[in-house]
């Protein structure tokens, strides 16, 4: 029996000696982050709310050549002492769900490769797609915060000109960030972006399309359902951008972008029957020793006395905005910084304001700071059709504005270790219906404010 067990080792070592060479490099990647959120809406009847998270991401790159590789990365995201919770796709789902809740799920899952003999490359899967925007880091028309499952390509011509595009597929049910699929009924997007690269100019042209089942809970522009319209209607969206960045003055750096929106809905009885508007945004920055002072200013079209609400806002599938951490809901952090929806906006679609900020503050070695005032006001008609139905986060007129107050640190206490801490403060100056002639909002409400720590691990 020995000398059997003997020869036949030595005959799978002698196979496995001669099968072909297939050598797979693999690197791995992940973070460990632990996060606490406690903030204030503007709802005056509620008080301060908090939570504590920790989330885990593990992910491997497995290459093959220069040509082709792929990558697989597991996601675990939970509330402190809640071992229920469970973050996206989880896994027993995906094996016929047996009844329990995984910590863990599959965040992105894609293979990169290149059409033989071309320079055009494919990425296929799960991956970040979302489209660009030059002054503020996030879109108001589409910013997915999530991976989403998909397809994209790029092609370089050359040093100056890059053509890109993707389409994606949102099919997953109360996926969260605004953005629900009832029945597994879905959205799918298609986009196609330009790059031209100039010596010290660049512009970034793209056109996104959006084709909504029936059943699909679609956003307005600032994030939130239109209340004139059932979630049962249907409709195509379209987005035309464009983004500008002059940096040949550096380091005085020049950003502007513009988007117009369409929206038509597939439905006998919805009022209105279409959604447009657009929304343009620009910021100049200067670096200097000491930090880099920015201003920034947007605005967003907005309804007339004779338009119904949300009608001439620029529409949104999921959009969101960087442009302050509070009212806006644009924190840098890992989770938000106002933890729910009961007072924050996600997008300045149906507003306009000015943002004056000094990033990179540094006094001791590997200690940043920042600090930005942000003041914001609606440009909706207050006598738009059913337009004072809405909280002002969700609707905003031209008789409601805000000041806010942000500040943000970061500690880089190893190479891979870091500390973060956010907070926002925002006086409200909204109209109420104290006096009856705001029908739908409160009698009254009060400032909000958020803040925000984590501590992150980074491999």
């Amino acid at each position: 029996m020995k000398k059997l067990l003997t020869l036949g080792l030595a005959a799978g070592m002698i196979m496995a000696a001669s099968a072909p060479a297939s050598a797979v490099d693999v690197k791995m990647d992940g973070s460990f982050i632990f996060w606490y959120d406690w903030a204030k809406s503007y709802n005056k009847a509620k008080g301060a709310s908090n939570d504590q998270y920790e989330q885990v991401t593990v992910g491997a790159t497995f290459t093959v050549s220069e040509n082709l590789s792929g990558y697989f990365g597991l996601a675990g995201k939970w509330a402190l002492g809640n071992a229920g919770d469970r973050y996206g796709d989880d896994i027993d789902a995906a094996m016929g769900g047996l009844g329990h809740y995984p910590l863990a799920s599959i965040q992105y899952a894609y293979i990169d490769w290149t059409v033989p003999g071309t320079g055009l490359k494919i990425r296929m899967g799960r991956q970040d797609l979302a489209l660009p925007h030059t002054a503020v880091r996030k879109n108001p028309a589409l910013w997915w915060s999530d991976p989403v499952d998909g397809i994209s390509a790029s092609y370089k011509f050359n040093d100056m000109f890059n053509l890109a595009a993707w389409w994606a597929r949102y099919d997953r049910q109360n996926h969260g960030e605004g953005f629900q699929t009832h029945n597994a009924l879905t959205a799918d997007v298609f986009a196609l972006i330009g790059t031209a690269k100039f010596d010290g100019f660049q512009l970034q042209p793209y056109f996104a399309y959006a084709a909504q089942d029936k059943n699909t809970m679609w956003s307005t522009g600032n994030g939130f359902k239109n209340g004139l319209c059932p979630w049962t209607a249907g409709n195509d969206t379209y987005w035309f951008g464009i983004g500008a960045q002059l940096t040949m003055f550096d380091p005085l750096v020049v950003k502007a972008d513009f988007i117009y929106g369409d929206r038509n809905f597939r439905h006998d009885n919805v009022y209105p029957a279409s959604q447009h508007g657009w929304v343009v945004d620009g910021a100049v920055s200067y670096k200097t020793p000491y930090g880099t002072p920015q201003l920034a200013a947007w605005y967003g079209s907005g309804d007339k006395k004779d338009s119904y609400m949300y009608q001439r806002n620029m529409p949104g599938l999921i959009g969101r905005t960087g442009i302050s951490q509070g009212f806006f809901n644009g924190t840098y952090l890992n989770d938000n910084v106002m933890v729910n929806d009961d007072g924050n906006c996600h997008t300045y679609a149906g507003t306009w304001g000015v943002k004056l900020a000094m990033d990179g503050i540094s006094f001791l070695q590997d200690l940043t700071h920042g600090v930005a005032v942000v003041y914001g006001k609606g440009t909706n008609d207050a006598r738009a059709l059913a337009g004072s139905a809405r909280n002002p986060w969700q609707y905003m007129t031209e008789k409601d504005s805000f000041v806010e107050f942000d500040f943000t640190t970061t500690y880089k206490i190893y190479k891979n270790l870091s500390a973060d801490f956010c907070v926002a403060y925002v006086i409200e100056n909204f109209k109420t219906n104290a006096a009856g002639s705001f029908a739908g909002r409160a009698n009254e409400y009060d400032n909000g404010w958020g803040i925000g720590a984590q501590i992150k691990y980074a491999f």
